[in-house]
C-alpha cells in the first residue's frame, strides 16, 4: 500500500510529444491507487451487463451482494487516493465512474449519486477544464480532445440530474468555456488552438461525422446547453411574463436548428422498428438523438403551458403530441430491447428518465373530459396503447426487478397508469373523476 501512495503522489509525466502508450506511467512498476479504482469500477460495471456468472454469482441475491461489495471498495481507494491531495485527470476519470456506478447501484434519485456527482464537478474546477483548452499548448492532442470530452460529458450529466431531481445545475455555462470534442481530428498531434463556440446556432455536425460516442457526447451537450436555458430562465425573479415567452420561443428556434443541423444519418426521422436493419449501437445512438432533442421540447412545453403567445404552445393537441412521442420511442425501447447497445445511456436509465414524465403529462390530460374527444390529429388508442405496454413491463418485472435502484420510483408511476386505464376502460372511454380514478 505505501508503494501504491508514493506512485499516485508523484505527477503524471506527460509531455506534448506522449501518446496514448502513457499508460506505462498507472501500470506494472508504477501501478497507482488510480489502477486499483478503476480496475474495480470496470468490474462493478461488468456485473450489469453480465446476470449470472456461475463463478461468482448465480442468483440477483448473490449479485447484488457482490456488486455492494466492489462498490464499498472502489469507494475506499477513491478516498485514500484523493487523500492524498495530488489530483490529476484519471483521478478525475476515476470520481467520474465511481458517480456512475452509483448511479448504477443506487439511482439517480439516492444522495450517494447526487453528492458523488457534486465532488466531480469541484474536481474538474479546480483542475481548470471549465476553462479554454486550445489555451493548453503544452498537452498532446489526444489529452486535450479527452478533456474536452471528460466537460461535455460531467456538464450534461449536471444538467440530466438537474432535470430528474428538479434541482438546480452546478455547473453554470456562464463561468465556463463551452467546448466539445471532435472525432474528426487528429490526437497524434500537438493541442492546436481551436476557436470557441460563443452560441449554439452553428452547425456543429457535418456528414463525416460518424455514429459513435463522440458525436453522441457532442449532441447531448448541445441539449444539455439549452436544458440550462430553460432553467435559467424558469427560476428568474421579476421577468416579465411576455419577456420570458420570448426567451423560450428563442430557444425553441435554437433547439429546431440545430435537430435541421444534425445530418441525416445522425437522425431517426422514422419509428425505431424500421430501423432495425441496423447495428444495436447505432440503433440506440438514432434513439439517444430523437429522445434527447424531444425531451428539450418537452421541457419547453411544460414551461410555457400556461403562456398562450407562444408560437410553439398552440393547442392541446400540439401539447400531447410530443409527450405522446417521447412516450412511444420509450415504449419501442422496451419492446426492441434486444436491438440496442448502450452508446451512452443504458435502457433502464432511458425508461426512468423519459417514461414516467411523459406518461404523467397523458395521464394529467386524460383527466380532462376533451381528452376523450374524437381527433384526427391525434391517436387516442395509440397512447392508451403505450400506457399499457409501460405499466405492463414495469409491473410484470420483465424490465425492472425489485431490487433494481429506480423500481420504486418508475413503479409507482406504473401503477397510477394502470389504475388510470384500467378506470377509463371499465367506462367506456368516458371521462372520470380524479377521485375514482386515484383510489
Amino acid at each position: 500500500m505505501e508503494k501504491l501512495s508514493d506512485n499516485s503522489t508523484k505527477p503524471l509525466n506527460i509531455s506534448p510529444g506522449s501518446t496514448l502508450n502513457f499508460n506505462c506511467e498507472i501500470s506494472g512498476t508504477n501501478v497507482r491507487w488510480e489502477s486499483i479504482t478503476l480496475a474495480l469500477i470496470a468490474a462493478g460495471r461488468a456485473t450489469t451487463d453480465i446476470p449470472f456468472f456461475p463463478p461468482l454469482y448465480t442468483s440477483r441475491l448473490e449479485l447484488r451482494t457482490l456488486q455492494r461489495a466492489i462498490t464499498e471498495l472502489s469507494d475506499r481507494c477513491l478516498e485514500i487516493m484523493l487523500g492524498l491531495d495530488s489530483l490529476n485527470d484519471i483521478q478525475l476519470i476515476c470520481q467520474y465512474e465511481n458517480f456512475i456506478l452509483h448511479s448504477v447501484m443506487d439511482g439517480d434519485q439516492s444522495y450517494s449519486a447526487w453528492r458523488r456527482l457534486g465532488d466531480v464537478i469541484g474536481s474538474l474546477l479546480f483542475l481548470g477544464l471549465h476553462e479554454r483548452i486550445a489555451d493548453m499548448p503544452m498537452i498532446p492532442g489526444f489529452l486535450a480532445e479527452l478533456r474536452r470530452s471528460i466537460f461535455a460529458q460531467i456538464y450534461s450529466d449536471d444538467k440530466n440530474m438537474a432535470v430528474f431531481l428538479g434541482r438546480p445545475p452546478r455547473l453554470s455555462r456562464k463561468f465556463c468555456c463551452f467546448q466539445l470534442s471532435d472525432n474528426n481530428r487528429d490526437t497524434h498531434t500537438r493541442n492546436p488552438p481551436r476557436p470557441p463556440m460563443a452560441a449554439l446556432d452553428h452547425t456543429f455536425f457535418g456528414s463525416n461525422d460518424r455514429i459513435d460516442q463522440v458525436t453522441g457526447l457532442r449532441w447531448t451537450a448541445c441539449r444539455a446547453s439549452l436544458k440550462e436555458e430553460i432553467m435559467e430562465v424558469l427560476h428568474e425573479h421579476g421577468g416579465q411574463s411576455a419577456e420570458r415567452v420570448l426567451r423560450f420561443d428563442a430557444i425553441y428556434a435554437c433547439a429546431q436548428s440545430l435537430w435541421r443541423s444534425l445530418p441525416g444519418h445522425l437522425r431517426l426521422e422514422r419509428t425505431l422498428f424500421l430501423h432495425r436493419d441496423r447495428s444495436p449501437f447505432e440503433n440506440d445512438f438514432l434513439l439517444n438523438t430523437r429522445l434527447t432533442y424531444i425531451q428539450t421540447l418537452f421541457l419547453l412545453r411544460n414551461s410555457v403551458a400556461n403562456h398562450e403567445n407562444a408560437v410553439f404552445a398552440e393547442t392541446e393537441v400540439e401539447l400531447l403530441r410530443i409527450p405522446q412521442e417521447m412516450l412511444s420511442l420509450t415504449v419501442e425501447a422496451i419492446i426492441l430491447r434486444d436491438h440496442l447497445v448502450n452508446s451512452g445511456t443504458s435502457l433502464l436509465w432511458k425508461v426512468a428518465h423519459y417514461g414516467p414524465p411523459a406518461a404523467g403529462v397523458i395521464y394529467i390530460s386524460m383527466l380532462r373530459p376533451t381528452f376523450w374527444q374524437p381527433r384526427e390529429d391525434l391517436c387516442i388508442p395509440k397512447m392508451l396503447q403505450d400506457l399499457g405496454v409501460f405499466a405492463s413491463e414495469i409491473g410484470l418485472g420483465g424490465l425492472l426487478q425489485e431490487e433494481a435502484p429506480n423500481y420504486d420510483l418508475v413503479s409507482r408511476a406504473a401503477n397510477t397508469i394502470q389504475r388510470r386505464i384500467s378506470a377509463a376502460l371499465s367506462c367506456g372511454g368516458a371521462f372520470t373523476d380524479l377521485r375514482v380514478a386515484s383510489e
